[in-house]
């Protein structure tokens, strides 16, 4: 196969190397192996993104110095060895090594003890894919592309100057990477002085993410974080604010930290891409007056007057508490929404709130939208409170909904933004025939679709589904999940079949389930039920391409290619 693929075109060469590196890197690396000409055709692929992990679970809250520089040695050795310095665009700086990454490498030595840091051990993952491609402005379909919250710490401001030395390996090696584009910072400690003079006197067009924003030396900005804030290199901010959810506190912010990073929005002045999450904490550290955090005051170049408004491309907000006017007043003052192109709502946003953000702001230039709501968020919200908040925008390129109750209006998301949607995720079990051939008539130029349809034992119902996705005219990619529920196994209300021809005497009788730490949660269900859950489940090859050969008859005869 590999002097076929040798002898294609370079431009489809390099269409065939980012889908496999997007779907499938490991295959990415076997085809390097192919040949010599191959391995030159990959070798930018393989170099385009390194990861250090800077700190494992023998650590709590320090670094270790040995740690960057025996890392920075072996991919120093590794890039000269195969002259691959050049293709290195992304950089990232991650934050603990868990104890089952190291199991899982089976890194122990003989006696038991984790061995010291290897370069092998920063492998990237899909939510470094995630991040980087959240990070370089493109269409992101996973609402959270980082997998955990920040875990930025409020220490002392002095810290960063302690740990300073540590770094300076790692910014030697970045000089050595002239084509480097991003750098991702995601761990816990504040950005290193060193590694920002790097970027601002080697590469000063390097976008700097900073996943763990935190500033120390409030009330008053200290000299660096001043000049971290103003970075023309600070594209990227992700913060963690914690608020006092007691009775009485009125939902305070939780820290002064938390109070000037409101401001530091106006302050960044290439920022255009802020990631929230509000939760619940800073009890013990709550303060009752807003400390006198004025930008003028602490940055020359900080603008004169509070009502300026930064212009972002990107907002993700995700609340873990309940999220009411206030508390998105709050974080929204310093932001232009009408230059506004890409908004994620995620967590516990209420009827009240999401009405509230649909008739107080506009967005006339937003392009994709992804809003989620968990199981358990999703009875704070209607179908109808979801629509009028969907109604009230321009139609999207790009639409990503997380909706688990019923009363989903796919009608009206297909007639409203059908037009020009071009990307489309639905999280919603609760999809029929109707919905998908809504999206037919309505969306003429959809091209992706991901969403989950339900399995009945391929019948009529499910075949039809199949056929109604193929009925989608300019469909090109297609994420299906099939969901194979269990109510004909449990509750009271699960219809009984056990009359018909294929329940014999053995299918009749019950069999026993346990469950639970020791087995205290007892079941008894009937072996025919178990059977047909069973089928139900199982996804071989044949179904699969049953499966295709259903969707790809209910496409139109007449439709072409543009």
């Amino acid at each position: 196969m590999s002097p076929q693929l040798e002898a294609l075109p370079y431009e489809i060469q390099q269409f065939i190397l980012e889908y496999l590196d997007a779907t499938h890197p490991a295959s990415l690396t076997a085809l390097a192996c192919a040949s010599k000409n191959l391995f030159a055709t990959v070798k930018p692929f393989l170099f385009r993104t390194i990861r250090f992990s800077v700190k494992d679970i023998r650590d709590y809250n320090r670094i270790q110095p040995d740690r960057i520089s025996i890392a920075v040695q072996e991919y120093s050795k590794l890039l000269k060895h195969y002259n691959s310095a050049e293709y290195v665009q992304n950089l990232i700086i991650g934050g603990d090594i868990s104890e089952y990454d190291y199991r899982e490498r089976g890194l122990r030595s003989q006696n038991g003890d984790f061995g010291p840091y290897h370069w092998k051990q920063s492998k990237i993952s899909h939510v470094d894919r995630l991040t980087l491609a959240s990070a370089d402005g493109e269409v992101c379909d996973e609402p959270d592309p980082v997998r955990h919250m920040s875990r930025a710490d409020y220490s002392k401001p002095d810290a960063c100057y302690n740990d300073n030395p540590a770094w300076k390996p790692l910014a030697e090696f970045i000089k050595m990477l002239p084509g480097l584009k991003h750098l991702v910072y995601n761990y816990f400690s504040q950005f290193p002085p060193c590694l920002l003079e790097v970027l601002h006197n080697n590469l000063p067009g390097c976008k700097l993410h900073l996943y763990t924003f935190s500033m120390r030396s409030v009330p008053l900005l200290d000299d660096y974080e001043t000049k971290l804030i103003t970075s023309p290199c600070l594209t990227s901010i992700r913060i963690v604010c914690k608020v006092d959810t007691r009775r009485g506190t009125d939902f305070e912010l939780g820290h002064p930290a938390d109070h000037a990073m409101r401001h530091a929005i106006v302050l960044a002045p290439a920022l255009n891409r802020v990631h929230i999450d509000v939760c619940r904490g800073g009890g013990a550290r709550r303060i009752f007056l807003e400390p006198r955090i004025i930008p003028t005051t602490v940055c020359p170049s900080a603008p004169k007057s509070l009502d300026v408004r930064n212009s972002l491309h990107s907002l993700r907000l995700r609340f873990v508490i309940s999220a009411n006017r206030e508390l998105v007043k709050r974080w929204t003052a310093r932001i232009d929404f009408s230059k506004l192109k890409v908004l994620g709502l995620t967590g516990n946003i209420n009827a009240d709130t999401l009405d509230y953000m649909g008739s107080s702001y506009q967005f006339p230039s937003l392009r994709s939208l992804f809003i989620r709501y968990t199981l358990h968020d999703s009875a704070w919200v209607s179908g109808e409170s979801l629509k009028r908040f969907l109604d009230r925008l321009p139609p999207l390129l790009s639409l990503t909904v997380s909706f688990s109750r019923s009363g989903l209006d796919v009608d009206g998301i297909a007639k409203h933004h059908g037009a020009a949607l071009r990307r489309l995720t639905i999280n919603n079990p609760h999809l029929n025939e109707y919905d998908l051939k809504c999206l037919a008539k309505y969306c003429p130029h959809l091209e992706y679709l991901k969403l989950g349809l339900k399995r009945t034992w391929g019948d009529a119902n499910e075949i039809a589904l199949y056929k109604a996705l193929g009925s989608i005219p300019r469909l090109v990619d297609l994420d299906l999940s099939l969901n194979a529920p269990d109510r004909n196994l449990r509750g009271t209300d699960a219809p009984d079949f056990s009359d018909d021809d294929r329940f014999d005497k053995f299918h009749r009788k019950y069999c026993t389930l346990r469950s639970g730490f020791r087995d205290e949660h007892t079941e008894y269900i009937k072996n025919g039920y178990v059977r047909d859950q069973l089928m139900n489940c199982a996804l071989d090859k044949d179904l699969a391409c049953a499966i295709f050969r259903a969707i790809s008859a209910g496409k139109p005869k007449d439709i072409g290619r543009e």
